[in-house]
């Protein structure tokens, strides 16, 4: 079970999964949204942390919306994390 799910620009991804309470987290690129969302809604990840960048893009609204949707998600923690 995944406790956390990250979302972020490829390129971001090393940076943010060193940041405190992103450790270990299972890390999905930005491009990969759909595989990310699958997990999320089989897993119910405890959080679920979008790069500032692509939670403001179309699909990351769009994922929001799915996440938002989704009466088994209500517990999970939705956080904007924001790359160095």
């Amino acid at each position: 079970m995944a406790a956390t799910v990250l979302i972020a620009p490829a390129e971001h991804l090393g940076g943010l999964q060193e940041q405190r309470g992103l450790k270990g987290a299972q890390a999905f690129a930005d491009t990969d949204a759909h595989d990310a969302l699958a997990v999320i809604t089989q897993e119910r990840p405890t959080l679920i942390a979008l790069e500032r960048e692509f939670a403001s893009s179309r699909r990351g609204v769009a994922l929001m919306n799915r996440i938002k949707a989704d009466r088994a998600l209500s517990t999970s923690e939705v956080r904007i994390v924001y790359s160095r």
